[in-house]
């Protein structure tokens, strides 16, 4: 009896020591928050290392900015996404502020990108780290456009152009035929270029690498295109144009986006489906431009990441 009691009360300890153990590595993995993308140079004070995408950092590690405009943005599995900045405009006495993830992250950069030479000098080397949850505030549904209006809000502002993107257009308002047709115009090298868009019935067909060919060959720096406009042209009504709107083009290099989303799909791997694709969209509309729900599913599939 005293020697099965003995065995039990060695079988106890040992399993509050492996729940104990459990719990801790459970509380310090639940601290880990993982970088998803920097911009400028953030360093990690404890490893003297720079903060890069795939580091994962604890909540409690210090920071140092060495630019006023650096910024990153990284991801808890239970808290959600967040963007690391300075929180204040002296930056010799500045906290990283996580801030919350909006769609209007572009302007805000190009302003720190203004501002910077007035900085270039101040020590960050009291940074500190506070966490403010992101939003995400992109629908992942995708609907048909139906008026001129809806058209133009949607080519507006910074537009992500991945592979292919494939709008539902109202047949209605804006039939396509050979005489009845979207086309797109930009300029490159000072040169005006057209691109007839293709469709499929009221499929509206945008194709990254027909957009970026002229005269056969890809562009090579799709960067220097900092505009495009949308038409609709009716050749069988006197060769009437309907001007729709202009657009900033974004295009992503497709494998750093899968590396991006890659950390994002493995952090929130306890979502459903729809909750993981909207932070995805969340993320593309922040930092790149407009994303499209059918294109990136198709995307995602392909490259099999969920």
């Amino acid at each position: 009896m005293k020697t099965y009691n003995k065995s039990a009360k060695l079988i106890l300890k040992g399993l509050f020591a492996v729940i104990f153990f459990t719990s801790v590595v459970f509380s310090s993995l639940a601290q880990e928050y993982h970088t998803i993308r920097v911009n400028g140079t953030i360093v990690l004070v404890e490893r003297n290392v720079e903060l890069e995408r795939g580091t994962i950092f604890d909540e409690k590690d210090s920071l140092v900015f060495k630019t006023y405009n650096s910024l990153a943005t990284v991801v808890h599995p239970a808290k959600g996404r967040f963007i690391l900045r300075p929180d204040n405009v002296d930056l010799a006495y500045a906290k990283a502020s996580y801030t919350p993830a909006m769609s209007n992250i572009k302007s805000r950069t190009i302003l720190s990108e203004e501002l910077a030479h007035e900085y270039e000098n101040i020590d960050l080397s009291k940074a500190k780290a506070s966490f403010t949850p992101a939003i995400t505030n992109i629908s992942s549904k995708s609907s048909t456009l139906m008026t001129l209006s809806d058209l133009q809000n949607h080519f507006h502002g910074s537009y992500a152009i991945i592979d292919e993107i494939k709008l539902h257009i109202n047949p209605e308002k804006f039939p396509m035929t050979q005489e009845k047709f979207f086309f797109i115009r930009y300029e490159f090298d000072s040169e005006p270029i057209f691109k007839k868009l293709a469709f499929m019935d009221d499929t509206l067909v945008i194709d990254k690498k027909e957009l970026l060919s002229i005269d056969g060959k890809p562009v090579t720096d799709a960067s220097i295109i900092t505009e495009m406009e949308v038409w609709y042209m009716e050749r069988d009504n006197n060769n009437n144009i309907t001007y729709i709107g202009t657009f900033e083009p974004v295009f992503p290099d497709e494998e750093q986006l899968y590396e991006e989303i890659s950390i994002i799909v493995e952090v929130f791997q306890d979502k459903s489906r729809d909750e993981i694709l909207a932070e995805i969209l969340s993320y593309i509309n922040e930092f790149y431009g407009k994303p499209n729900r059918n294109s990136m599913e198709v995307w995602l599939s392909n490259r099999a990441v969920f």
